[in-house]
């Protein structure tokens, strides 16, 4: 398939107008046009007069080469990108019968979660540890303080709990950074399996929105522990324990002076 950029066109345009608009870029009738597949799509406001609406679309054609030979000095159009190769590293025999012991990401966060999602996936069972509380038990101590009804928790509130510190934010999943294997479309799947509005896909800067937001954290916790994980909520870890000599990690320490024995430690505490 061909990727095609930067198509602008009015906010209130027909629907016939993207098919017609791209061909006019590929130099082809809109009937030479095969399947359109939306990749992204957003909003220019910089003259509020003349808002428009700028798509990247996915094309397919008879003849592709011939397309991207024609049109080799027109940057926006490109050939559509090898669809994102997963990375896959299953777990060792040992980790499905506990034999093995599992791994601790320490922190609910969106890092810890989707750490510990990976892991789940691939079979490693993980331990999840979280020093605040489950979203919903946190949602009612971090309103119940603001609107005056419960005093301050500092291990359950606006920074600390399940889904990190932007967990009462608007749900924002861009950034300035750029990666060539773009595993941010990973991310954005996987909340979309978790319950968070397809469009998040293909908008230039999507939002899950507050209230969406914490049905997908729940969600992702689910998906965890269905996989064989485990969440433990007001586990505060305070540091590990590592073996004479070798330097290797044996454990991670609690607050309440119990140790949880590991090997193996993903630290997302934000």
């Amino acid at each position: 398939m061909i990727r095609v950029h930067q198509i602008a066109l009015p906010l209130d345009h027909p629907p016939v107008a993207l098919p017609a608009a791209v061909a006019k870029r590929l130099k082809l009738p809109v009937e030479a046009l095969g399947e359109l597949q939306l990749f992204r799509r957003s909003v220019d406001a910089r003259h509020k007069d003349a808002i428009e609406l700028v798509y990247s679309v996915d094309v397919a054609v008879a003849d592709e080469a011939a397309v991207l030979g024609k049109l080799r000095r027109d940057h926006q159009v490109v050939a559509t990108p090898e669809p994102l190769q997963r990375p896959s590293i299953p777990a060792p025999e040992g980790f499905a019968s506990g034999e093995r012991l599992r791994p601790v990401v320490v922190g609910a966060g969106p890092c810890g979660y989707f750490a510990a999602l990976f892991l789940a996936q691939q079979g490693y069972r993980p331990l999840l540890l979280e020093r605040g509380k489950p979203v919903k038990q946190r949602t009612a101590d971090t309103f119940g303080f603001w609107k005056g009804r419960l005093p301050f928790n500092p291990a359950s509130n606006a920074q600390f709990g399940e889904g990190g510190a932007g967990t009462f934010s608007d749900g924002k999943l861009y950034s300035g950074v750029k990666e060539s294997k773009r595993h941010g479309r990973w991310v954005l799947e996987e909340l979309v399996e978790s319950g968070a509005n397809p469009e998040i896909l293909v908008l230039n800067k999507p939002h899950i929105g507050t209230f969406k937001l914490v049905g997908v954290v729940r969600q992702l916790r689910e998906r965890i522990t269905a996989l064989g994980g485990e969440v433990r909520f007001e586990h505060h870890v305070t540091g590990i324990e590592l073996a004479a000599g070798s330097r290797q990690l044996q454990a991670v320490l609690l607050a309440d002076g119990s140790r949880i024995a590991t090997d193996a430690a993903v630290v997302a505490v934000g």
